[in-house]
């Protein structure tokens, strides 16, 4: 068996137990599977696995190749053969199909335009916009202008999770982008191959992408890539730049089960983009193009430059700026914690604390913030008491000066949940679960990708408790929250719809 992720197969792992590979595969939740098997294991292993959206590909290995007519009846199946050559062959081309169809979007449905809920705005997608703009105020002090001229087509074939191109289809006249580098060709046979070798992929949907590009309003910066294209069978290739923004213009099926999606390029002078990118620019607040974009990257993940660069704002920053600094060690905290060097994170938190303490008053959010990072970093260095210690001051704090149907304080019910249920205490997990669903279900704006997330949590708890109708109940919850998300996470819906296929057959 191997394990695909990004770029490369990252990991292989061999199994003689048929138990233990099931139990494996029925675990694994952040990678794609490709199975090599035997076919006397495979008439086994196969049909208890197949339904597992996270397994992409079976090859099956046996000297009599045409003896095995049950594998007829699995799609997943790609290949049955005595030779190695033809596995490996797959195992590059598979995976690069995989990879372009697992490219995250998100959607900016259009009925919320005027009145964006950033809650339920992609991360990724917010922050990107405005990536752009500040990097090129760095470079050229200003916004640069595209080069006008002309409008061409381009095409793109994959397939998409069907709880994904759901939204897609019930959002015309949305906004859509690709959240990484888009592969596209100017060819319409090369696309058509990529969405004809996904019509038969159970949870998936093959999409064929028409997009037009209009150079007088496109920003983002692409390219053609005919003389250095590493797969042949993408001649023609022209790569657009991370977040290429699309107004979504039609959703039509073909006769061949492939769904023809058109789409046409947007101006950064668009409405919507407008709206949104300004009501991101308030969020982020104030301070040079290097601090903005500091806090962008981090959002993006870009942790080892943004590193680099608040340790050198933070040698150009006056001492008597202690707001500044307090801000900066927050962010090399964080930056710290998300790399997994805890200890360092913790110091850095403290470090933050120390001055909000000096110059803000006793009960201000900031330091609600700060208890809770280092509580974190300490919880996961395995001081649980004196993290959860730091997590009841930061509750303490914000249930003193914000609504209760605040957001932050249902994370902090939730984060103190995921406490308690890594310790396996999960009546006390549940417990809090609850308070963070019930302050979720009573905000303003209901926030239905953490709704999702929690009433997954809760379902999971519950099965740990053996309570499998109340989990199944849950699960169902956390499938129907997630697809009121206008941009539901790929792993998510995976993770989700997994674990109510998984009770439902336990239950049936």
């Amino acid at each position: 068996m191997v394990r695909f992720e990004r770029q490369s197969i990252t990991k292989r792992l061999l199994f003689t137990d048929l138990n233990e590979c099931y139990d494996f595969i029925e675990k694994t939740r952040d990678e794609q599977i490709f199975i090599i098997v035997s076919g006397k294991l495979g008439e086994k292993l196969v049909p208890l696995v197949h339904k597992f959206v996270r397994l992409d590909s079976t090859y099956v290995f046996y000297g009599q190749p045409s003896l095995h007519r049950w594998t007829q009846q699995w799609k997943k199946i790609k290949l049955v053969t005595n030779q190695i050559e033809p596995i490996c062959q797959s195992l590059v081309r598979d995976p690069a199909q995989c990879e372009q169809d697992l490219t995250p979007t998100s959607i900016l449905s259009l009925n919320n335009s005027s009145n964006p809920d950033l809650q339920q705005v992609n991360s990724s997608f917010m922050y990107s916009q405005l990536i752009k703009d500040i990097l090129l105020e760095i470079i050229y002090g200003e916004p640069a202008n595209p080069i006008a001229w002309g409008s061409f087509i381009v095409y793109r074939g994959q397939r998409m999770l069907d709880d994904t191109f759901i939204g897609l289809r019930n959002n015309i006249g949305g906004i859509f982008t690709f959240n990484n580098f888009l592969s596209t060709t100017d060819d319409w046979n090369v696309a058509m191959k990529f969405a004809q070798r996904s019509t038969d992929q159970d949870g998936k949907t093959s999409v064929l992408f028409e997009v037009e590009v209009d150079r007088t309003v496109i920003t983002t910066p692409f390219a053609s890539l005919n003389d250095i294209s590493y797969y042949n069978e993408r001649e023609k290739e022209i790569l657009f730049s991370m977040h290429t923004v699309f107004r979504i213009v039609q959703v039509k099926e073909n006769n061949d089960h492939i769904w023809k999606v058109s789409l046409k390029s947007v101006s950064n002078n668009d409405l919507q983009i407008i709206q949104l990118t300004e009501q991101i620019r308030r969020e982020i607040g104030e301070g040079s193009a290097i601090d903005r974009s500091g806090r962008l990257m981090i959002t993006l993940g870009e942790l080892d430059k943004v590193e680099a660069m608040y340790q050198l704002l933070l040698d150009s920053t006056h001492n008597n700026d202690e707001k500044t600094i307090a801000s900066i060690y927050n962010q090399l905290g964080y930056i710290k914690y998300k790399q997994g060097n805890d200890l360092e994170a913790q110091t850095f938190y403290e470090k933050t604390l120390k001055i909000y303490k000096q110059i803000l008053p006793a009960n201000h959010p900031w330091l609600a913030t700060a208890y809770k990072n280092i509580g974190l970093a300490q919880i996961s260095m395995g001081e649980h008491m004196a993290g959860l210690n730091n997590l009841q001051k930061a509750m303490n704090i914000r249930k003193e000066v914000l609504p209760s149907n605040h957001p932050s304080i249902a994370s902090i019910f939730s984060t103190i949940g995921e406490v308690y249920q890594e310790a396996e205490d999960y009546s006390t997990a549940l417990t809090f679960y609850r308070e963070a669903l019930d302050i979720e279900n009573k905000a303003s704006h209901v926030n239905y990708s953490s709704l999702a997330m929690t009433y997954y949590k809760m379902s999971r708890i519950l099965s740990k408790l053996q309570q499998y109708d109340q989990a199944l109940i849950c699960a169902e919850l956390a499938v129907q929250s997630n697809q009121k998300s206008s941009t539901p996470n790929n792993k998510d819906t995976i993770k989700f719809k997994e674990n109510f296929d998984q009770l439902q057959t336990k239950l049936s």
